[in-house]
């Protein structure tokens, strides 16, 4: 009995085909994400959606014709970007890395950001996230004004523009649609209100897929009639995956990073946003953590000033080999202030004559990012009521410096999640419950996934 898994992440699409009565990986495959459009700002993170499209039907396709008796197609997608498709615009996906909003509106010092800040800051609350670079809301309204778009277009998550394509059936799981800031999570409603305030009445908007296994409609590929559900949040899949129980807090570290606990109950809060999850329950999330975007800095700073001073270019693995070769995790005193992706920028601190090396610089870094960590995880719940941290995403399965910091800070269990590519073992949990091999999203499953 096998299901397709697609992962859209903002490095790879990855496609696996998983045979859930055994708990293997039959198939799997790994593509770039095609490069975002380039000669333009910086500000601007577009990828064509056509050429994403193409990579999710080559993959399927291949496994189509390889396979019979695939049961269902699950997507996992980045959150917070969008494509909107209006007549005489390409379709590209606009991504949470663009920051158009950031522009100048009209001739007056505010930015768009600023203006919608006034406009809907209060009608944000009922969407459980607050105003944002990466929110959908900001750059599509930014988007429209910026080109003068009419409002009237189609609307996307990135899924469910996949999903349009693939069974003409506009349509999005709400971990998807929460995160442009247009729907009220309670009510599991597009947020009206806010959509007349912000002009966009007339726009066509994704069905809301409420029943997490509910089927979006089919794709036909090979003879295969194969049911396409919907584009869960790729967060939610990885705390899904990560074996995460309410007693626990998850730390899913990747290019972006979060901490989140499950929660039973919507209670919004300035601290954290609050993201829907499977079976009706909550994340509470506090994102913009210090993440891989953030190690990267570091590594191409090394990547730099050895090619400037020695002629050498190295790649960052063995710049991280080096590292892990004589890592000690005495910082000396040094420290590293790596929340430099917020409106603050980042620093180096408690340098002395004798404590500005390499490893110690590196043990800071991980002192400091689990520092973040646990603070901001007892913004979510009582410290005392949480028995364990894990650990998720790629950069905690190759930075074990990172978890033994976050130990060593936290004073809590700290564990990586039970399989490493989370978002796949996430996937396949939901496969499980759509075939009923598994009760519901609370209880653990029998069958753990083998790559």
């Amino acid at each position: 009995m096998y299901y397709i898994g697609i992962d859209l992440g903002s490095t790879y699409i990855k496609s696996a085909l998983l045979n859930i009565e055994e708990g293997r990986v039959e198939k799997y495959n790994r593509y770039k994400m095609p490069s975002r459009i380039q000669n333009r700002k910086d500000c601007y993170y577009e990828i064509s959606a056509l050429e994403i499209l193409k990579s999710i039907l080559y993959q399927v396709d291949e496994l189509a014709r390889e396979y019979s008796g695939i049961r269902g197609i699950i997507l996992s997608t980045q959150m917070h970007g969008f494509v909107y498709c209006v007549k005489g615009r390409e379709d590209t996906y606009v991504s949470w890395q663009d920051t158009r909003c950031l522009n100048q509106f009209g001739k007056d010092q505010n930015t768009y950001m600023d203006v919608l800040d006034k406009l809907i800051s209060e009608e944000l609350k009922s969407s459980g996230v607050h105003m944002k670079t990466s929110l959908g809301v900001c750059n599509l309204y930014t988007l429209l004004k910026e080109e003068k778009l009419r409002s009237n277009g189609e609307l996307h998550t990135l899924g469910s523009y996949l999903i349009h394509k693939m069974t003409g059936n506009n349509a999005c799981h709400i971990t998807n649609g929460a995160p442009l800031g247009l729907v009220n999570i309670v009510e599991r409603e597009w947020n009206s209100g806010m959509i007349d305030k912000l002009g966009f009445s007339g726009m066509h908007f994704p069905k809301l897929i409420k029943e997490d296994t509910e089927v979006c409609g089919v794709y036909r590929s090979s003879g295969q009639e194969i049911p396409v559900y919907a584009d869960f949040g790729d967060q939610q899949c990885a705390v899904l995956g990560s074996m995460c129980t309410s007693e626990d807090a998850v730390i899913n570290i990747a290019t972006a990073s979060q901490v989140s606990v499950i929660d039973r109950h919507f209670s919004m809060d300035h601290a954290y946003e609050v993201r829907p999850y499977f079976a009706g329950r909550y994340l509470k999330t506090i994102s913009n953590m210090p993440s891989g975007r953030n190690l990267e800095v570091l590594t191409g700073f090394i990547q730099n000033l050895v090619k400037e001073f020695t002629g050498i270019t190295l790649d960052t693995e063995q710049i991280w080999e080096i590292i892990a070769s004589s890592y000690h995790g005495n910082a000396s005193g040094l420290m590293v202030d790596m929340t430099f992706y917020q409106e603050r920028g980042g620093s180096i601190s408690g340098i002395t004559a004798s404590n500005f090396g390499v490893y110690e610089l590196f043990a800071a870094v991980f002192q400091g990012m689990a520092q973040v960590y646990w603070e901001n995880i007892c913004k979510l719940r009582d410290a005392d009521s949480i028995k364990r941290l894990i650990c998720a995403g790629g950069v905690s399965w190759k930075r074990l410096e990172l978890i033994e910091a976050i130990r060593n800070i936290s004073g809590k269990e700290c564990i990586r999640s039970t399989v490493q590519d989370e978002v796949l073992f996430g996937i396949f949990r939901i496969a499980l419950v759509c075939e009923k091999l598994c009760d519901d999203f609370d209880k653990q499953p029998d069958i753990i996934l083998k790559a």
